[in-house]
């Protein structure tokens, strides 16, 4: 076929929240764009279902207040932001043998202060590196030498300390804190600018809705330049533009845009291949375990928490109003999750209806919840994802923005990553 065949300025691989970012930035800049979706529906790991009548969030749906470009995005959309009001209640804690609901973790005084000054004590640390670079600073190297668990017992915390952590990281991070990076967990506290800040920006608002809706739209703005059901599995740069494979079909496009997670980068065939760094960093980084679950219940819950944190088969919950939602990080079937996720909340499993599962780990194309960091990975693959050499294919996602783990790393890499273009026109000439 020709090179004039479905060619557009850039192709965008992934209708994900990163790809629409993009997209819509480029679009907006005046550039010819089409957007190469494998799924056939957008958002990536930002997704609603059906719940009963209603719909709600299977993927993301929290954000904070350092997070300013999503919410700079979810005013523009016309959507409106209120607080998850997780905080304002007790916290129901399933820890081992202690099963309490209270607004600090139910540890003696003695214990919650050296594991309180454990975590000051990273602070210190995180606060010192580059929330940009964290790997360019000389203490970001002794921190990435050790699991979270092993920093924290080493500057005192106690094995019940450990377990407290355990429960409300790990159940975030969805990885067992033994195989997280403390320099990771620096990294997220530098970019919040504090620790508290860092703990709240993972559930302090929510959109009013769900925020499924933020990537439909943001497709309704981009129209009919999204192809979904289009999995791309090759691409070819030359030295006049790209051409992408899509079975049967070829698009070719003077730049494009990959912003698909890591794990499906790696079956994809990118020719010539990224650079040995960047290779090494896709093929050995990976995601946290996560299935989630969220329903609806009948009547309010009876109880006056609005958090669960710790306990099996889910490691943490939390509701908005009758909504009830949860995360496990080991496998656990639906009934087991339904079980769980009523008994946590006072209820009797015949309570929640419309229930939805979404095991992350398996979803085609996804391959986990998100970029978790092993001790000594952050200082030897973050560089080669953040400094790849310039080429006309550039790489968007959370994975490669200084807010992992979150919505607002895919809009501030989607953002880049077009701005990048634009600042080159080269490239798109």
């Amino acid at each position: 076929m020709s090179r004039g065949d479905h060619r557009s300025e850039v192709l965008v691989v992934g209708a994900g929240l990163a790809g629409l970012s993009a997209a819509d930035r480029l679009v907006r800049a005046g550039v010819q764009v089409r957007v190469l979706e494998a799924s056939s529906g957008v958002g990536g790991r930002v997704r609603g279902e059906w719940s009963g009548q209603r719909l709600v969030d299977v993927g993301a749906e929290f954000f904070g207040g350092p997070h300013r470009r999503i919410r700079a995005l979810i005013t523009a959309l016309g959507l409106r932001i209120q607080p998850a009001e997780l905080e304002r209640a007790p916290v129901l804690w399933r820890l081992p043998e202690r099963h309490r609901v209270t607004r600090l973790p139910p540890l003696p005084l003695p214990e919650l202060w050296h594991l309180g000054r454990a975590w000051w004590q990273l602070r210190r640390h995180a606060l010192k590196l580059d929330p940009d670079r964290p790997w360019d600073c000389p203490a970001a190297t002794g921190l990435d030498e050790a699991s979270l668990a092993d920093w924290l017992a080493s500057h005192g915390a106690t094995e019940r300390g450990l377990e407290v952590t355990e429960a409300l990281v790990g159940g975030f991070a969805t990885r067992p804190i033994g195989q997280v990076s403390a320099a990771h967990a620096a990294w997220w506290i530098t970019a919040a600018d504090g620790l508290l800040a860092a703990w709240r920006s993972g559930q302090q608002y929510v959109v009013d809705g769900g925020a499924h809706q933020i990537p439909h739209r943001l497709a309704d703005r981009l129209g009919d330049r999204i192809m979904t059901g289009t999995p791309v599995t090759t691409i070819t740069e030359h030295r006049d533009g790209v051409v992408l494979g899509t079975g049967e079909r070829q698009w070719a496009a003077d730049a494009a845009i990959l912003a698909i997670p890591l794990p499906a980068l790696r079956h994809m065939a990118i020719d010539p291949p990224p650079a040995p760094g960047l290779r090494e960093a896709i093929e050995q980084l990976s995601y946290g375990h996560a299935v989630k679950i969220a329903a609806t219940a009948r009547r309010t819950p009876p109880v006056a928490h609005r958090a669960v944190v710790g306990g099996q088969p889910l490691a943490i919950a939390w509701r908005h109003g009758r909504t009830l939602a949860g995360i496990a990080t080991t496998e656990a079937t639906g009934d087991a999750l339904s079980n769980d996720l009523a008994t946590a909340f006072g209820l009797a499993p015949d309570d929640l209806t419309g229930t939805a599962v979404t095991d992350w780990t398996h979803e085609p194309g996804i391959g986990g919840s998100y970029l978790v960091y092993a001790p000594g990975q952050l200082t030897g693959h973050a560089p080669a994802l953040h400094h790849s050499r310039p080429t006309r294919i550039r790489y968007a996602g959370a994975d490669f923005s200084s807010w992992l783990n979150s919505m607002e790393g895919a809009v501030q890499s989607g953002q880049a990553a077009a701005a990048d273009l634009l600042a080159a026109p080269r490239t798109l000439a």
